[in-house]
């Protein structure tokens, strides 16, 4: 098979970039990968152990003259996020439909998986290059990053030596991370009583959303998927007493929803219900237009028969709930012209089921107070209104080490090779740096990665000339870490 991107400047790199592609590996499917990566150790001729998680840890000795050189990790995660315009696409099955313009690489219809894939592109390359001199590596491929940092959780540490960490996943160019938020993930429940009815059906269609990163995004305003279909769920209440057949809105805790879809009934005239509907819609429209432009609520009326859903009453009482849920940034912090965002939550997944209506939710702060308030918060919300809630995959913020040599070394080289100074920040997202601080104390840890856009959307896209130019500062880096 030709590829696609083999024209590319550093067709190395690239290449085991588009072999990502044609693996299956959104979060919780990601053996494929995992196994594959085990197969090109054993093509390489080195070391490699995969856990039951499915990470893997590939190790390459030190080049010759830098045995007594610090041990350096490189790290990033397999899984990728599944957002899709196509509902025929099965990420599980189908390999990405990767198109380039020279300029950036996406995929058709769907998220492209440079988070993390560039990073294990570029590990990948590392490994395979036996003419670039470097210290003795360790790299880490963590699974299920995405869906609360599960495989770095699950990680055995105990045999690894490295003094330094390199974490290749950040996406943005000239920016060198050095702390990061910590979070988790929580889980809410609304019993939903389906009664057997009838009546005239209308799908509710929410697209064009901007939506993004939870962590990244979180401060630019954006409009909540989620959130934008239970308040439209529930000023259709007065004026059409809509019935719940169906819901499903977002694709996971830690995305802001671009879209989301639901099924009504109603029992009043189909023609006033579809005026009234179609009106609700537009004049959200108008509302939002300023901050999401391309946003489009479309009304379409389907075929009626007899249905279980849930009551008027309920899907009024359910939709105020999660409409009281606080959204977006909770506390942000810093000096005028320089705040940054501390503590936050998102609701990324809204749906009902047979038996309940079902809410994801990312929390995140810096702050371990801040996040424990936060919790408590959602908690009596969600416990008042009838539903339960529990909480997992917490993971550990990150904080930034004052003198870090590896911070130096990353600026310096950093200056040498654009002639400009990086800023080093510490970020809202949580990363799994922040893992692998609390399991390998004293570990000098930075992040750095290529620009991206629409990262956890269908519209992402990788910057090929940034991917260079990272690719070129991974590899002076691995030289100058000296001892």
């Amino acid at each position: 098979m030709e590829e696609i991107l083999g024209h590319l400047p550093e067709p190395e790199m690239f290449h085991y970039f588009e072999m990502l592609t044609r693996i299956p590996h959104p979060s919780g499917h990601t053996r494929q990968l995992s196994d594959w990566l085990v197969q090109f150790a054993g093509e390489q001729h080195l070391a490699c152990r995969q856990d039951d998680a499915g990470n893997v840890v590939i190790r390459k000795p030190a080049s010759r003259g830098r045995e007594k050189d610090p041990v350096v990790m490189m790290q990033g995660h397999m899984d990728m996020v599944a957002a899709s315009d196509d509902a025929s696409f099965d990420f599980t099955k189908d390999p990405l439909r990767i198109v380039t313009d020279g300029r950036t690489i996406r995929a058709r219809g769907t998220t492209l998986g440079g988070d993390d894939g560039i990073a294990v592109a570029m590990m990948l390359a590392v490994l395979a290059d036996d003419s670039l001199s470097h210290p003795a590596l360790e790299c880490v491929f963590t699974t299920d990053e995405e869906i609360g940092m599960l495989g770095a959780a699950a990680l055995d540490m105990s045999d690894l030596t490295a003094s330094y960490l390199l974490n290749m996943d950040s996406e943005s160019e000239g920016v060198i991370t050095a702390g990061c938020a910590g979070g988790v993930c929580a889980e809410a429940a609304f019993p939903a009583h389906r009664t057997r009815s009838s009546g005239t059906k209308f799908r509710i269609t929410v697209r064009g959303l901007l939506g993004g990163h939870s962590g990244a995004c979180i401060h630019l305003n954006r409009v909540n998927g989620c959130r934008l279909m239970a308040e439209y769920l529930l000023l259709a209440e007065s004026d059409v007493h809509p019935s719940l057949i169906s819901l499903k809105a977002g694709t996971a805790d830690n995305a802001i929803p671009d879209c989301a879809d639901a099924v009504i009934s109603v029992a009043i005239d189909a023609d006033e219900a579809m005026k009234q509907l179609r009106g609700l819609a537009a004049s959200l429209m108008e509302r939002e237009k300023a901050r999401e432009p391309g946003l489009q609520i479309t009304v379409e009326k389907e075929t009626a028969s007899d249905f279980a859903s849930l009551p008027p009453e309920e899907v009024s009482h359910f939709m105020k709930a999660v409409l009281a849920l606080p959204d977006g940034p909770q506390v942000v912090v810093g000096p005028a012209g320089h705040e940054f965002v501390q503590t936050s939550l998102n609701l990324g997944i809204l749906a009902l089921d047979e038996k309940s209506l079902n809410l994801t939710l990312s929390v995140r702060s810096s702050e371990e107070e801040d996040k424990n308030k936060l919790r408590q918060k959602i908690t009596k919300t969600v416990q008042d209104a009838g539903g339960t809630i529990s909480f997992s995959g917490a993971y550990p913020g990150w904080p930034m080490k004052k003198n870090s040599p590896l911070q130096q070394a990353a600026v310096r080289v950093w200056e040498q090779l654009t002639g400009q100074k990086p800023e080093v920040v510490t970020i809202h997202a949580g990363l799994e740096c922040g893992i692998f601080a609390s399991k390998m104390p004293g570990l000098d840890i930075i992040s750095f990665g290529p620009d991206m856009s629409g990262v956890h959307t269908p519209k992402e896209e990788l910057s090929v000339e940034s991917s260079v130019r990272i690719w070129h500062f991974l590899r002076e880096l691995l030289q100058e870490l000296h001892a």
